[in-house]
C-alpha cells in the first residue's frame, strides 16, 4: 500500500528503504508500532498490555511482548510497571 501511495513498485520501495535507512518495510513498520506502543504505555491510556498490543496493530499480545522485549530489553508489563515507580 505504501509503494502504491507514493507511485513506485514494491521492489523499488524495498531498495529505497534499504539504501537510505538500512531497513526493510516490515522492520520500519515494526519500529513505528513499537515506538507508538511505548508512548501508549508511558501515557497510561490503556489498562492492559493486550489493549496496547491491539491498538498498535498486533493480533497476538504474546508475540507483541516478545518483539517489545527484543527491542527494549524488557517486557511491556515490566516497562509499564517501571514507569509507576
Amino acid at each position: 500500500m505504501v509503494a502504491q501511495e507514493i507511485g513506485i513498485s514494491e521492489r523499488q520501495l524495498f531498495r529505497l528503504l534499504k539504501s537510505t535507512m538500512n531497513t526493510t518495510p516490515n522492520l520500519l513498520i515494526q519500529e513505528i508500532r513499537l515506538e507508538k506502543a511505548k508512548e501508549l504505555l508511558e501515557a497510561g491510556e490503556y489498562a492492559t498490555v493486550s489493549e496496547v498490543s491491539y491498538a498498535v496493530g498486533y493480533n497476538r499480545p504474546d508475540y507483541f511482548s516478545d518483539v517489545f522485549e527484543r527491542r527494549y530489553g524488557r517486557r511491556p508489563k515490566e516497562y509499564k510497571y517501571s514507569l509507576s515507580q
